[in-house]
Formats: C-alpha cells, sequence, structure tokens
C-alpha cells in the first residue's frame, strides 16, 4: 500500500520513484540511534538518515552534536517550537567514510553519547 502511495506520488510531481526514496531499500526507512547504542558501530549507506532518539537531558541543557572528522555525516539538530511540536535530531550519511558522532551537554561538554559511523555506498 505504502510502495503504491510514494508511486502516485512520484508520478503527479514528474519524478521517478528512484530521485524520490533513492537507489537502496537501506535509505527508505530511518535508524534509530539510543542511549543503549553507547560505544556501538552503526552501519549506513549513502543519503540514508538516522534519527536520536530516547537521549538522556540534564536538567534542560542543550545537546551539542560533533562528528569528528566532519564530511562523512551532516548532522541535523532536533528543533521545538513553541506549541510543542519538535523533531528529532538526526545524522544523514553524505560520503563514503568512518566517523566519531559524540553528544554531549552543552555546558559541561560531558559525553552522553559516542557513536562511531561507518558510511558505504
Amino acid at each position: 500500500m505504502a510502495a503504491l502511495l510514494l508511486l502516485a506520488v512520484s508520478l503527479a510531481t514528474g519524478c521517478s520513484q528512484q530521485t524520490a526514496v533513492g537507489d537502496d531499500p537501506g535509505t527508505w526507512t530511518p535508524l534509530s540511534i539510543t542511549a543503549a547504542d553507547n560505544g556501538k558501530t552503526i552501519d549506513m549507506v549513502v543519503g540514508q538518515v538516522a534519527l536520536f532518539e530516547d537521549l538522556p537531558m540534564n536538567n534542560g541543557e542543550d545537546l551539542n552534536f560533533v562528528a569528528d572528522p566532519t564530511g562523512i555525516v551532516k548532522i541535523e539538530r532536533g528543533e521545538g517550537d513553541p506549541e510543542g511540536i519538535s523533531a528529532s535530531p538526526a545524522i544523514i550519511a553524505e560520503a563514503p567514510g568512518t566517523t566519531s558522532v559524540t553528544v554531549s551537554y552543552d555546558e559541561a561538554n560531558q559525553a552522553v553519547l559516542q557513536v562511531t559511523v561507518n558510511v558505504t555506498e
């Protein structure tokens, strides 16, 4: 059913299904990264998205996201609005390679989560 809906949207917008969702089925559904993934390696393909979920908060302090080296993944910070609608922070695999992604509290620079991300084409 979802595939038919996607095909209908693709045809209606003049895009091929390949353009709309990517070549690899691995990019169709986002991965989930939680606190339980601390210290683990996450395998992704270029174009794939991984959402940070269930991250611990420290008295409302903002979280800081850093990828080292840069250029392999793009980090999208989650945003909230006054109406209570929010989006989860995410990483998007942009280029093949390996990078370390660290999530920490802004004030204390205390690491909350660290994962290694391997990106392939």
